[in-house]
Formats: structure tokens, sequence, C-alpha cells
């Protein structure tokens, strides 16, 4: 079963570094005036709310790979093509940390198995504990720490969005007692919204308020000063202004913003935003109607009246462009200036070319712009994780990042490597080959050239170039074993010259040691795949697979043992008890029907049985009895089996199925023709009766 929250999690860890970056951009421009049109530093910062969503949620929906460039970061995984990113769990960590102290065991498989000289064992580093540290503190980080950050999310939003609407219901009840305004007032705006040919609005006046307010349903509320205290100049400028914020949607975009705030209250930088959109909205909005009514001075003296009331009794929520504050942030002075300079006329409007370069920057966004993996958040903790991209010509690359240790392989070109993995013995002309691992501190390159036909290698320590002592050449021999079992790159070889050096059992030494899934699956399906494995060699290859974490690896490693190797029923047995550790229904089905054929045999049909219970579904349950009954005849105890199985099932549908099938061969039986009465007899009428009509059909025969 998926676990919803680890992708919440990654989208709300993309979605901030997007919103930071997009708003830091949008901040700077306003901030430095780069853009001296209101309305365009308006569309900027809109662009840079709106579009963080998208690009974080093309991103984290797969829709767009990153660049390269992307993925610098060290919390981003890789993904080239034919990319395969895995994620390394924190018990796989710690048994990096034990591979390299057992490589003196792994040497003394190969010496007693092998003619040959084994690998000296390499003495075991400081990145052994390194491993074994990120195993242990790195597992609750790795694991724990998106699901939890993705829960307080959820719970955080929940809480500011009950607060928000807790806001808008006071909001609701103190201007319920508002009345409509009174015909001088109506035809007012009338006589404006006839200039521009739109519908008049509702217009309302109440004493709540101190200030005028467009609100989200469309509507224009006063406060009684307005009629009383301001001249008909005053008084069309104020409704001009309130009708500008209601054309340009501004009640809405507010609505907007508090919602995005409360959602994502984990970005502060909303609360800038909303404060910066209010503020450029007001300036918009003055501009409109010093245009409409040619007449900026009648609103600047508005705006002054207006001040007087909410410098007393302000109201945030309502009036972003009204409040105090610095000069760079449009206070009402910085407005009034403008109006009377008359400069609020004059700015241009946001055009579409404007429009087209925000959208064509956010398209680039969604493929440029940092994005956080699940391996992300292994990195804040010191958890783990493997990425390992593979181009279409071959080029390979290789990263693993835990607390305290790190490990890159670059190859450009086929590389091969010694009998005993203590060093590259090919690459192909014109190729390199490099192996960078940092642990405790120090870290070690090799790199090696193939610009003829001889190979120039380089060791480096710390940055600066050695000579290939007897501690360089000892940490590449314990290195390169490492990488293989980091990675599981060049498993067909690998399989082969272990092979050769220890036989199956050093194969097996290695699966164990193998730090991911995908290495441990593909090592032992290269070994299942080439040779024969007695009985004791299988019962060890079913209990590394049992040490599989992922319901795939482990029933595609199960199913290469039946395809390849010569199994007896005690064999089969003892990989259907393996088997009943998968978690997925869909992946124990699967394997159970490769297994239905060897049916007849009343062991492994015993056991088939008892791995069926554990699916869940009755869909997946019926389908695995379905593929033993085609494959088998099964005896008396088996068909008991069966009829037990399905009586579990919910579905009558799923049920009958089972039931029709085994009719014929529980009629003649008077027990078990008795357990089948029992079984149908809880279910539906029309599912019993076509249970029951198919049992009396196989008794007439």
């Amino acid at each position: 079963m998926s676990d919803p929250l680890l992708p919440l999690a990654t989208w709300l860890g993309t979605y901030l570094l997007h919103s930071t970056v997009l708003f830091g951009i949008a901040w700077a421009i306003d901030r430095w005036r780069w853009l001296r049109s209101p309305a365009l530093r308006e569309l900027l910062w809109r662009a840079a709310m709106v579009g963080a969503l998208v690009t974080a949620t093309a991103q984290s929906a797969g829709v767009a790979a990153r660049a390269p460039m992307a993925s610098w970061l060290p919390f981003t995984p890789r993904t080239l093509p034919l990319a395969v990113a895995r994620e390394v769990g924190a018990a796989d960590a710690a048994t990096f940390g034990a591979a390299i102290a057992a490589d003196a065991a792994i040497a003394a498989v190969a010496t007693s198995a092998a003619s040959e000289p084994a690998l000296p064992a390499p003495r075991p580093t400081d990145s052994a504990g390194a491993g074994n540290r990120a195993g242990s503190s790195g597992q609750w980080m790795s694991l724990r720490l998106p699901r939890l950050i993705a829960a307080l999310w959820i719970a955080g939003a929940a809480l500011l969005i009950l607060r928000l609407a807790a806001h808008g219901w006071r909001t609701r009840r103190d201007l319920a007692g508002r009345t409509p305004g009174d015909a001088a007032l109506r035809r007012e705006l009338a006589s404006i919204c006839d200039t521009q040919r739109r519908s008049v609005p509702a217009l309302s006046v109440t004493a709540a308020i101190a200030g005028p307010v467009a609100l989200p349903n469309g509507e224009i509320v006063l406060p009684p000063w307005v009629s009383v205290q301001l001249d008909v100049r005053q008084r069309r400028a104020v409704l001009a202004h309130e009708l500008a914020h209601q054309v340009r949607r501004d009640p809405q975009w507010l609505v907007l913003t508090l919602a995005l705030d409360a959602l994502l209250w984990l970005q502060p930088l909303h609360r800038l935003a909303r404060r910066r959109l209010g503020a450029l909205a007001e300036l918009e909005a003055d501009a409109w109607a010093a245009r409409l009514l040619c007449d900026p001075r009648a609103l600047a003296e508005s705006l002054a009246a207006c001040a007087e009331r909410l410098f007393a009794t302000r109201t945030a929520l309502w009036s972003a462009g009204m409040v105090t504050g610095s000069r760079h942030d449009c206070p009402l002075l910085e407005r009034i200036d403008r109006l009377l300079k008359g400069s609020a006329m004059t700015h241009p409007k946001s055009t579409w070319p404007a429009r087209a370069g925000a959208l064509a920057v956010l398209s680039a966004g969604i493929f440029l712009l940092p994005g956080c993996g699940p391996a992300g958040f292994g990195q804040i903790g010191g958890g783990s994780s493997t990425s390992i991209s593979i181009s279409d010509d071959g080029d390979t690359r290789m990263s693993v990042r835990r607390a305290g240790y790190s490990m890159r392989m670059d190859s450009d070109g086929e590389v091969t490597f010694t009998a005993d993995e203590s060093d590259v013995a090919t690459l192909s002309a014109g190729g390199t080959f490099s192996l960078t691992e940092k642990s405790g501190g120090v870290e070690h390159v090799y790199k090696v050239k193939s610009p003829g036909d001889t190979l120039e290698r380089t060791f480096f320590r710390d940055g600066d170039e050695v000579v290939p002592d007897a501690e360089a050449r000892q940490w590449l021999a314990a290195a390169l074993p490492r990488m293989f079992r980091e990675s599981g790159l060049d498993a067909d070889a690998r399989v082969g010259r272990l092979l050769a050096r220890g036989g199956p059992e050093l194969v097996l030494a290695e699966v164990d040691l193998a730090v991911s899934d995908h290495a441990k699956s593909t090592y032992l399906g290269k070994l299942l795949g080439t040779v024969q494995l007695d009985a004791q060699q299988f019962e060890r290859a079913l209990a590394s697979a049992a040490k599989l974490g992922s319901d795939h690896e482990l029933r595609t490693a199960l199913e290469l043992g039946l395809a390849t190797q010569e199994l007896d029923g005690a064999r089969v047995t003892a990989l259907l008890a393996t088997a009943q550790q998968l978690g997925s229904d869909f992946e124990l089905r699967s394997l159970l029907e490769r297994v239905a054929p060897r049916g007849g045999d009343p062991e492994v049909a015993a056991a088939y049985l008892t791995a069926t219970r554990e699916l869940d579904s009755d869909f997946e349950r019926r389908t695995a009895i379905v593929a033993l009954l085609d494959g088998a005849r099964l005896d008396g105890a088996g068909l008991a089996e069966v009829l037990d199985l399905a009586s579990g099932m919910g579905s009558d549908f799923e049920k009958r199925t089972v039931l029709e099938l085994v009719a014929g061969s529980v009629a003649a039986d008077p027990d078990l023709n008795r357990r089948y009465r029992d079984v149908a007899r809880g279910m539906s009428d029309f599912e019993r009766g076509e249970a029951l009509r198919a049992l009396d059909d196989a008794m007439s025969i």
C-alpha cells in the first residue's frame, strides 16, 4: 500500500525551494525598481505565487524531468536518460558498514574455493563506522522525518484554514447589518459604470467598517462618513477606486493569497507576497480611477480623509494598501504623493508580451529549478541515497551519499576490472574512469585515462596527487567492491569473477553484503541463472532473498529460482515459505501462479494454500486458487483447505466462482459436500443458488 505522506513531503520540499527562488527574484526586482511599472511588478509577484505551484507540481508528478543543472544540489537525485534512481534505506546503510568489516571473511571463502590467491582483506576504514552511524542515526530522518513534516504541515494547514474560516464568519457577521446605499450614491456609481459600459455592482453602507472595501462577491461597501463628509468629486473618486478593485478582481486575489498563506504556512514569504500584492493593487486601482475621472486630486483628498479613520482602526485584511509603513512599502503618503504629481496616470499596463515572458520563464523553471526528491530528506538527517544514471552510449554515473560518507563514480567508455577487483583492467580508447570516496573527513580519488594503448592512473588524497603507494592501493582494493555493492553495476561480469574465485558461496556472501535491494536481487538473479545450487546453497539463497525489502525484487528473485533451478518438493515448499514475506497481494499472487503447475505434489499444494492465506484481496485469492485448481488435482485435504479459504472471502461472486470449480471434486465426499453447503449458506440468494446448482449437477452425474 502506498504511503501518501512521502509524496506530499516531496512536493512540499520542492514547492518551498521553487517558491523561495521565485519570491526572491520578485522581491529583488521590486526592491530595486528594475521594473518601474507597478502593473509589471504586480504581474511578477502573481507569477511567482502561482508559478511555484505549477513548477513544483509538474516536477513532483513527473510531468517534466529536471535538467542536469537542476540536480546539482546534494538532496536532488540525478536523473539522466535511462536513469535509474533508487533510495537506499537506513537498514541497508548499516549493511554497508558491516560489508567493510566482512571483507576478510569473503577473502577466506575465496581462498578455500579457488586456486588463485585471494585478495588481501583491507583493514576496516572509517567509512565502516560512517556506514553504521548512517544506519542508526539516519533511519529516523530518512524514513520518518518526511512523513512527520507532511503530517505537521497538514495539521497546521487545517488549523489555519479553520482560523481563516472563522475570520470570514466574523466578517460576514459584522457586515450583516449593512443597508443599501442611498439614491445619490447609486446614481454616481451608475454614471461611472456607464462610461465604462460595465454592470453596476451592489452598493451598501455600514458603520462596522472604517473605510471603503470591495468584497469578493462583487459588492462595494462604504462607511456612512463617505456620504456625509465628502463632496461629490471625492465621493466619485472613492467609488471609482473601489470599482477598479472589482474590475481587476483584487478581492478574489486577496482571498487566494490568504488561502495559500494558510495552506502553505511553512513558506513565510507568502506574507511578504500578500503585502506587496495588496500595495501594488492599491496603486493600480488609484491609477485606474485617476485615468477614468481625470481628477487625481479628488482621489488624493478622499484618501487623506480615509487615512484619518484607518490609522485609528485598521483592518489589515481589507486595507493592505492603506497601512502605515516605510515609504518603499507604498503606504498612503506615497499614494497621495503620486496622485498629486500625476504620475499615477502615466504607468503602462501589463501587456501580453510581459505575460508571455512570464509564462516562458515559468515553463523553463519547470526544467531548471532545483527539486527535492525522497533522498533529500535522508540528507537532512544523515540518511542514505544512491543514484545511478546510464546514458544511451554507455556512460555511467553513480552517486552515493550518507552522513559522513559519499562515493561517486564516473565512467566514459567501456571499462573492465581485474579478477580480484583491485584495479581497472581495461578502458576503451579515449575513455575515462573516476572514483571518489570521502569518509571520516578524508577524500580519496582514483582517475584512469586511456589516451592510447596504455592506461594513465592517478591517485589523489584530499585534493593532492599522491604516489600509488600501498595505502592508496589498499584503499582502491576496498573501494571498488564497495562501489559494486552499492550499485549492482557490472553484475554479469562481477558474478563471473566471483564464481571463478570462490564459487556460489562467494557470490552469496556478496549478496548479503550488497547495500541496495536492486544489487542484491541482481546478484541473486545472475547466480541462479548461471549455476545449479545444491540444497545448502539454495537454502542460503532463500535466506538472502528473504532480506530484500522490496516486494518486487523478492518476487523477481524467487521467480528466477523457479525458472532456472531444478527443484524438488522440499525446495519449492521452502521457496513458498519465503514468499509469505511478500506484503503485496499482487506480487504474491503472481509468484503463486508460477508455482501452480507443481501443485500435484501434496506437500507443494499444502504450502501453496498456506501462502494463499496471506492474500487479503478476494480477487487475488480467487485467482491464485483457480490457478492451482487448473494446474493440479488436489486430494481431500487440499480440497478442504480450498473450501476454508473460500469461506474467508468477503465477495460472494469470488466465493461462488471457487465453489463452482470444486463442485465436481467434492460431490462424492460427504464431509466435503457438507462443508461446501456450509460455505454457500452465508452467500446472497442468487450466488448461493448458483453454487448449490453446480453441486447438485455434479452429484447427478
